[in-house]
């Protein structure tokens, strides 16, 4: 099912919208070796996620990932297998110390835990006595999760205020529809009482764009006193979705804003996580 949704949710035309690219996002990878890099709409823990996020693009990798992928063909079947097994994970958090991952295994610990807010990775290791990937595969097995792609391109690295991805939805042939597309996936996925997460400001803005006249707004942050964490809380197609306006675990992020989003119905029910 996840292969063909990796099919069916890449509905750009990926030769055109590359060359295009190279005027918004001047450091995306399209090759390794001479072999081509299909772009990646979503990675997963489980083919019935409960949470959801909606964050940048997929970081290329040089090491075993890009090895492993070489060797496994061009096939739709084969990326939707690889993108969607543990052993990705466990290969970016043991192998490749990923810093993103460990920032989202503390968002997703602080969820969890009624009393944890801005806990340290080192903290939650000697509570649970697990490693960097012990830990995240518990939470996930608990609370399955599914990471989406704002943009399915590999990169090294970008900044966005260096280039004009606000403008790809009407510049770039296609780029909307997958967008369109990968929400519409999501949602399929999503039970009604789980939460998608979208992740940053041009991601948001992005939403908002497409979706804005279909949002129940829920809970709206203090834009005074909330700048270290401000998030806007909506209902949309039955989810509750997160509008993370700045980075969810971006530097000095205060998780303790999060009180608001720990009574929804997926962290409130013993039952659901």
């Amino acid at each position: 099912m996840l292969a063909n949704l990796f099919e069916c949710e890449i509905t750009m035309q990926y030769h055109a919208d590359i060359i295009e690219l190279e005027d918004f996002y001047v450091n995306h990878i399209s090759s390794d070796e001479g072999v081509a890099l299909n772009p990646v709409p979503f990675s997963s823990t489980s083919d019935k996620p409960i949470l959801a996020f909606v964050a940048l693009n997929p970081k290329y990798d040089p090491g075993q990932a890009a090895l492993k992928k070489r060797k496994g063909g061009q096939t739709w079947a084969f990326h939707g297998d690889f993108y969607n097994d543990r052993e990705i994970y466990r290969y970016v958090i043991e192998d490749k110390k990923s810093k993103y991952y460990q920032k989202q295994t503390k968002f997703i610990y602080a969820l969890l835990n009624p009393d944890a807010y801005n806990i340290k990775i080192e903290a939650i290791r000697k509570e649970t006595k697990l490693s960097d990937y012990g830990i995240f595969e518990e939470l996930t097995t608990a609370c399955p999760i599914l990471f989406g792609e704002f943009i399915p391109f590999h990169s090294k690295g970008f900044s966005l205020k260096d280039n004009k991805v606000e403008g790809m939805m009407d510049k770039l042939p296609g780029y909307k529809g997958y967008f369109q597309g990968l929400l519409s996936a999501i949602v399929d996925m999503i039970p009604s009482h789980g939460l998608i997460v979208i992740d940053g400001k041009t991601p948001t803005d992005a939403f908002e764009r497409l979706m804005g006249q279909e949002l129940e707004l829920v809970h709206k942050s203090c834009r005074e006193t909330d700048k270290k964490l401000l998030y806007d809380i909506y209902k949309w197609q039955n989810r509750y979705i997160l509008l993370a306006r700045s980075v969810i675990c971006g530097s000095g992020t205060d998780l303790s804003k999060l009180e608001v989003v720990k009574q929804l119905p997926l962290f409130v029910d013993d039952s659901i996580c």
